[in-house]
């Protein structure tokens, strides 16, 4: 069986037009750029595998085949590579159910018990350290902004750089969170500690950073430019070297590290959820299998 193939094109056939349907019904939903780009990557794997079947379209796709795939990429691929591919079809079939009210899926996809075991912890004294490493300068407000907003509010990537300073409410210590993956809003609270940085970072940072009338929170030291995930990872990973972390530290790392911090502490699932802006329960699920190490 072929699974990863170079040429994916298609053009003319059914598979390109649903391709750049589904790729534009992404967008709209508000996934992450990166997220997209992983999407459609094993997107074309799942098509060529499929036209390798007889299909001729994503509508042949059905919930035996789907099995089918699963249980062939498993054994030549890694677990993180298998999750990509479920979550895909995962998307493909939110997809057809919204556009064309048909459901592939006829049970839940289970993620691989190797790539539960792949994903590591801060613990919240290596959180501290992180604080710690950072300076009393311009960037080293905007950097304790960063860990507040992905650590202390569990954002999303893609949440950070679209948040706006007309989204800080400081009177009610809400973070308002528009447009995000699923299309959905959400308010996330700040705690005390939060809001001081976000304040400090506005006070004495973003004014520094901007000489134009950018709508953004997080700016770059580029005039007129928000600042950007690619920005971001650097700085927490230069952060993570400064504070002798050895574990892989990204913006991504520090929402899984709260959501379990949040999970150790007697939070309800259902309120981690409601916090981390998870429309699927089963998402917030994977927290209970993971394990704090310092």
């Amino acid at each position: 069986m072929a699974v990863v193939h170079k040429n994916t094109k298609m053009q003319g056939t059914p598979f390109s037009e649903e391709k750049e349907k589904i790729k534009t019904w992404l967008e709209r939903q508000g996934y992450a750029r990166n997220t997209i780009k992983i999407s459609i990557s094993k997107l074309n794997q799942l098509i060529i595998w499929l036209s390798e079947q007889g299909k001729q379209s994503l509508d042949q796709l059905t919930s035996k085949l789907i099995s089918k795939y699963i249980k062939e990429i498993e054994k030549k691929l890694s677990s993180k590579t298998i999750q990509n591919c479920q979550s895909i079809i995962k998307r493909i079939d939110k997809y057809y159910q919204k556009m064309h009210n048909k459901k592939l899926l006829t049970k839940p996809l289970t993620i691989p018990k190797q790539e539960q075991l792949e994903i590591e912890i801060l613990s919240e004294k290596e959180i501290e350290k992180l604080y710690k490493a950072t300076e009393d300068t311009i960037l080293g407000y905007r950097d304790r902004a960063i860990l507040s907003l992905y650590y202390g509010c569990g954002l999303r990537s893609c949440e950070g750089q679209k948040l706006k300073e007309e989204d800080i409410n400081h009177t009610n210590k809400l973070i308002h969170i528009r447009k995000s993956k699923n299309h959905r809003n959400r308010y996330v609270p700040m705690s005390k500690k939060v809001q001081k940085e976000i304040i400090r970072y506005q006070k004495y940072s973003r004014p520094y950073l901007s000489n134009t009338n950018m709508p953004y929170l997080l700016l770059s030291q580029i005039p007129g430019k928000k600042l950007r995930g690619s920005s971001m990872r650097v700085r927490i990973q230069n952060l993570s070297k400064k504070a002798n972390i050895t574990k892989r530290v990204t913006l991504h790392q520090l929402r899984h590290s709260i959501a379990s911090h949040l999970l150790h502490k007697g939070m309800e699932l259902e309120q981690i959820a409601q916090f981390l802006g998870h429309k699927d329960l089963s998402s917030t699920q994977i927290y209970t299998h993971l394990q704090i190490k310092n």
